[in-house]
């Protein structure tokens, strides 16, 4: 597979480096990776305060 670029307006998911740094450094098993990753899309993605994300939705979660 080749990457052949992003679409046009695609949307960015920002985290703060330090936190991820010390996920990064810490996560040691691919499941776990994956939810990380998920839940972090998931939180940027919401527009309550504080945002969060519910089991469900999580459990529910094609990925």
């Amino acid at each position: 597979m080749v990457f052949e670029g992003f679409p046009a307006k695609v949307l960015c998911t920002p985290f703060p480096d330090p936190i991820l740094n010390a996920l990064l450094e810490t996560i040691t098993d691919m499941a776990e990776l994956k939810v990380v990753l998920r839940a972090i899309f998931l939180l940027n993605r919401q527009r309550s305060f504080p945002p969060a994300i519910p089991v469900e939705m999580l459990l529910s979660d094609g990925v």
